[in-house]
């Protein structure tokens, strides 16, 4: 599993049979998250299960879009590396649009959050995730 997520990272550590992929690299304080091309090297050089990304915004028409233009380069190579992607997202990042791209919602396998019945799930094209879950996802 690959990650540019310093609480993901956290968490992933606590599964005994995961292994984890974390890149060195500029430690982005507010979003604690890890960037620069030292990080994007790395991910391109992995070819993960799983990627886990933190999202700022999901919206049906525009994508995985956030903020930061270094940020959304190292998401973006993440899922290029990862034969599933996983993203988590609260409720409040639910049909938002930030200024980059990250990737199309038909990238993302399954989404992770605090409210599944939210309407973005009902509006998802067929090709897009799969589930939405509001508990301990599996990795097995």
């Amino acid at each position: 599993m690959i990650t540019n997520s310093v609480p993901i990272v956290v968490q992933l550590m606590e599964h005994p049979g995961v292994e984890v992929i974390f890149a060195g690299g500029r430690i982005v304080k507010d979003s604690q998250t890890v960037v620069g091309m030292e990080t994007i090297r790395m991910f391109q050089k992995v070819r993960a299960d799983i990627g886990f990304l933190g999202v700022c915004s999901l919206h049906t028409a525009v994508g995985v879009t956030g903020p930061d233009m270094e940020e959304t380069e190292v998401k973006s190579t993440i899922v290029d590396a990862s034969s599933r992607v996983v993203a988590l997202a609260t409720s409040d990042k639910m049909g938002t649009a930030e200024h980059f791209k990250i990737c199309g919602i038909t990238d993302i396998d399954t989404i992770v959050t605090d409210q599944p019945e939210d309407a973005l799930f009902h509006t998802l094209p067929a090709t897009g995730p799969t589930g939405a879950i509001d508990q301990p996802f599996s990795l097995r």
